[in-house]
């Protein structure tokens, strides 16, 4: 949602100053809708949106068929063809102007030429076109959040993969030597449980580790925002790292008892 945010946020300037120039440009010299490039890529754009509407429709009718057709997909097919629809209406009429202009200067490029009006209905689409791309940026950029609300959740995203290497490596050496460390400096320093990240990312603060009794054990860390609801790992999940609420959060842990070999 963010990079279609950005897109329309850099595409939607470029597509209207190049809209202005070109229609500037082809008020003053209409026969300028007749050069080869023009008519070219009108007659290529007629041709892939006739294609995308073709296969859209296509695909929703395999979908139908199958029995997998569902609203979500009704809608996204409805969205694409709407798009490819209005695209082919644009430039079908443009394509249509440019016979008549090719009729009035005798199909050359030279001497004068009128340029027919335009269809009253090329005005409301060009302006609905527009809304609804603002509207949809706008709405993209709310829903993915505030870059700085972005950053904490992805600190706290790290701060979750931390802990988890953390327990990782804890209950290895529980297995391997049978009894807690005593510290993460312990831990870290031992080659067999090495540890990448042991400070907070942001603060560069220590996780906070305790030793509680011979098999559990605590691992403290500060969140800057609570879990959003879809990373939340179910009940059953023996750790409870992605499943937590804002400010410093204590986890307590138990090692499982394995067999040894």
């Amino acid at each position: 949602m963010r990079a279609a945010a950005a897109a329309l946020l850099v595409s939607l300037p470029i597509l209207g100053l190049a809209h202005r120039t070109i229609g500037r440009d082809a008020s003053r010299d209409p026969a300028l809708r007749l050069t080869p490039i023009y008519r070219t890529l009108a007659y290529l754009t007629l041709l892939i949106t006739s294609l995308v509407m073709a296969g859209d429709l296509i695909a929703a009718i395999v979908c139908f068929l199958s029995g997998d057709l569902t609203v979500r997909f009704i809608l996204k097919a409805l969205v694409i063809l709407l798009i490819a629809g209005g695209i082919y209406l644009w430039f079908s009429s443009d394509v249509g102007r440019e016979e008549s202009i090719a009729a009035t200067t005798g199909t050359t490029t030279t001497g004068p030429a009128t340029i027919p009006p335009p269809p009253p209905w090329r005005d409301w689409l060009h302006r609905i076109g527009a809304a609804v791309a603002i509207v949809s940026m706008l709405a993209a950029l709310y829903a993915a959040g505030s870059p700085f609300r972005q950053r904490q959740f992805r600190l706290d995203a790290r701060r979750v993969g931390d802990l988890r290497a953390i327990q990782q490596n804890v209950e290895n050496s529980f297995e391997r030597e049978g009894v807690m460390p005593v510290t993460l400096e312990a831990l870290a320093e031992n080659p067999a449980t090495f540890l990448q990240n042991t400070t907070d990312p942001a603060t560069r603060q220590p996780y906070r580790y305790e030793r509680i009794d011979a098999d559990t054990y605590t691992l403290t860390a500060t969140f800057d925002l609570p879990s959003p609801p879809e990373q939340e790992q179910p009940t059953w999940n023996r750790d409870g790292f992605f499943k937590h609420g804002a400010g410093e959060q204590s986890f307590r842990l138990s090692a499982p008892k394995r067999p040894k070999p």
